[in-house]
């Protein structure tokens, strides 16, 4: 491996690191919607789905 590459890693990797995590947060989404009561779902719901936006945004941004 030469130094460029562990500078730069492959984009597909990315991706995949980030599908993964989108995945995560989306789950996680899922289980408060469908196991925590109203008024605790508008604590924990805005920064999973902040998250959630970054990851797409990220996602947008690789290479083809």
């Amino acid at each position: 491996m030469n130094a460029s590459a562990a500078i730069n890693p492959d984009p597909q990797f990315l991706r995949h690191d980030l599908i993964v995590e989108m995945a995560r947060v989306e789950m996680a989404i899922e289980d408060i919607r469908g196991n925590r009561p109203v008024a605790e779902q508008g604590v924990l719901l805005p920064a999973l789905e902040q998250r959630r936006t970054r990851i797409r945004e990220a996602l947008s941004r690789l290479p083809a």
